[in-house]
């Protein structure tokens, strides 16, 4: 016979007990079958400037340089999966950069570009992880980009402009409590404008911090952590797999995403994570194919830590998705009835180095020796991709570095590495749209409970609302009812190019 408590099961009181006491209300936890409907945890899982077409590349990568299938192949064909998409536009353009976009999930709320959380009236709004806190929900941001940059931060921070790094650091402080990527410099009194020692605040308010990968693996399972492995952003993952030193030292996103895990699921209060693989658009921005493709498996490791995080936590909801898309790269067709197209693509797998530290080198050898010939920069790029260019093609690279005009119709185009992702191109049969953000609706899958909510086309700003509906929460911040967006104000320091 049952042991029941007021109509319900023994079990099913013990649950709502549990429940109540974590700060989750009622409603967010039984159904009116007595059955838990909606998630403890959440984990939100993006692959930052994903155009729609790179899944569909990665998947063959995978197969190609490890052998084995991706998770997102694995889950893009479960029929148990929900599929979507967002409408990531911004306040004032259809075009939205990463600060508008964390923004309209983070408040609810569209915003202008390169602003986080804020209205061009200077009315505050409210993030998403300073509210969750308040309702007893703990919170955690990974992310291989600067902590403070734009996705991170506009789940937090709420200041006039994406580029106040400095300003953006304390938000952070007793608001999320598992802190994981790049970006020491704004956290570290020695680098900082105004000399204030963050990460001592941090330490002293219980944190426990960690700056490299053997200090964050013993630290696994700390509820409160720290965790800032380089001054800017993680390198990108094919230059970290090149590098001993970098593979000892600098945890890997799926590492990051584990250790993250373990400590916010430790008290069982319900946890709301963001996993952020940043450099996938800073790849795009690069036309930088065999970077993009070895970001995307990065993340899909990491998302293979969430989805068995998720099997053995069933009220684990896990959602998909990216901000914007970039670049828009695919694989054109080559050779007779486009059967040489595989071939073409096989030759990524060669690349050994990204694009970035490839006109790293260049500009390092140009400002050491004055002069580039055509034959220094074949043999590097050649280094670099296992693909040898002609001296035509290396001399319009030399001109790019030199800050030359070139012959190029389109505007986005002229620049070095929109010209080195052509030239490289006709070799790998990858084609880019520019080297910028797209208005593309963005993919989105959701598994666990709660799914439903994430089904179909959405509005940004519905991701705020409906994570809020799941934890029970009844929150909303105001509209905008001012005038049209203005001028933004001025950024400090040099700006972020990455978008």
């Amino acid at each position: 016979m049952k042991n029941e408590i007021h109509g319900l099961t023994r079990r099913d009181a013990l649950k709502l007990s549990a429940g109540l006491a974590s700060g989750l209300s009622l409603g967010s936890l039984m159904g009116c079958s007595g059955k838990k409907t909606q998630p403890r945890n959440i984990i939100f899982l993006v692959t930052d400037g994903m155009s729609a077409g790179v899944p569909s590349l990665a998947e063959p990568f995978s197969q190609l340089v490890r052998g084995k299938e991706t998770i997102w192949h694995q889950l893009s064909t479960n029929p148990k999966v929900t599929h979507g998409l967002f409408d990531m536009a911004s306040m004032d353009t259809l075009v939205t950069d990463s600060a508008a976009a964390a923004s309209a999930w983070g408040s609810g709320q569209r915003v202008p570009n390169r602003v986080l959380n804020q209205y061009p009236d200077g009315v505050i709004l409210k993030p998403l992880c300073p509210l969750l806190k308040e309702h007893g929900i703990l919170t955690g941001l990974v992310t291989t980009s600067r902590m403070t940059h734009a996705t991170p931060a506009g789940l937090c921070a709420s200041v006039p402009h994406r580029d106040y790094e400095d300003e953006i650091a304390p938000f952070y402080l007793n608001k999320v409590d598992v802190l994981l990527g790049g970006g020491s410099l704004h956290f570290d009194k020695d680098y900082r404008n105004d000399g204030r020692d963050l990460s001592g605040e941090f330490s002293e308010a219980g944190y426990t911090l960690v700056s490299t990968r053997q200090e964050l693996l013993q630290a696994s399972g700390r509820t409160k952590m720290l965790g800032l492995f380089f001054p800017d952003h993680l390198p990108y993952t094919i230059d970290h797999n090149q590098s001993k030193l970098m593979l000892e030292s600098i945890p890997t996103l799926a590492e990051m995403t584990k250790v993250a895990l373990a400590g916010l699921s430790k008290n069982g209060r319900g946890f709301f994570l963001m996993v952020e693989a940043a450099r996938v658009d800073h790849a795009a921005h690069a036309n930088d194919g065999a970077g993009l493709l070895w970001e995307q498996l990065a993340f899909d490791d990491a998302l293979a830590e969430a989805r068995s995080f998720q099997q053995n936590n069933p009220d684990t909801l896990l959602v998909i998705s990216s901000d914007h898309g970039n670049a828009n790269p695919g694989l054109n067709g080559t050779g007779p009835a486009y059967t040489e197209s595989t071939g073409f693509f096989d030759r990524l797998a060669e690349s050994k180095a990204s694009y970035v530290k490839i006109k790293q080198d260049l500009d390092t050898l140009l400002r050491t020796t004055k002069k580039l010939d055509a034959s220094q920069v074949i043999k590097k790029i050649q280094t670099a991709t296992g693909l040898v260019m002609n001296n035509a093609e290396a001399e319009v690279l030399i001109a790019t570095l030199m800050g030359k005009e070139i012959p190029e119709m389109a505007n986005q185009q002229k620049n070095f590495f929109a010209q080195l992702g052509q030239i490289l191109g006709n070799w790998t049969g990858l084609g880019w749209t520019g080297v910028t953000h797209t208005a593309d609706w963005t993919l989105r899958m959701a598994l666990g409970p709660g799914q439903e909510e994430f089904s179909g086309l959405l509005k940004n700003t519905d991701f705020f609302d409906r994570t809020l509906k799941l934890y029970g929460i009844n929150f909303k911040n105001p509209d905008y009812v001012g005038k049209a967006p203005g001028a933004l104000p001025e950024a400090r320091g040099k700006a972020d190019p990455t978008g």
